[in-house]
């Protein structure tokens, strides 16, 4: 299922190319309390975390702007934190031991493996609703591989 945390034109002609009929679409918006606190650091022991919280494969964008998408993921990764999930973002760190230019293919098979680990895909995006190719192909794959929540959330900035 599609959830869709913020709504806008542009982005509903998105959801066109990567939705399909098995995966109904439900909206959602976000709240703008949730949103604000992605940038703070709560006192220790806050963030409440459940023993069986769901895992969620964090889609952003990585090439590109490198430096702004890593910074990007690392707050859509709190966000997913602050709704009592956890993340699992491989682009914030196959990076830090496999090379981009020459290894691509192979992170995105680890892509795929730990997506197989999670209950649910959140895609973010930016206010130009970008999606990578590397985000296609990693939607695609969770289409056809998973029946399971897909988040779409846009514009959290």
């Amino acid at each position: 299922m599609f959830t869709r945390m913020v709504n806008t034109a542009a982005f509903n002609r998105r959801i066109e190319l990567v939705a399909n009929d098995d995966i109904p679409l439900r909206f959602e918006d976000s709240s703008a309390a949730k949103v604000e606190r992605m940038d703070e650091k709560p006192a220790r022991g806050i963030i409440n975390i459940p023993s069986e919280a769901e895992r969620v494969y964090v889609c952003s964008p990585f090439r590109g702007n490198i430096e702004q998408n890593t910074e990007n993921a690392k707050k859509y990764c709190r966000y997913v934190l602050l709704q009592g999930k956890i993340p699992i973002a491989p682009h914030l760190y196959l990076p830090q031991f496999m090379s981009e230019d020459t290894e691509r293919e192979q992170a995105l098979k680890i892509n795929f493996q730990l997506m197989s680990i999670c209950d649910e895909l959140w895609v973010f995006t930016d206010k130009d609703h970008y999606l990578s190719e590397g985000m296609k192909a990693e939607i695609n794959y969770w289409k056809i591989q998973r029946t399971e929540s897909i988040v779409l959330i846009d514009s959290l900035y």
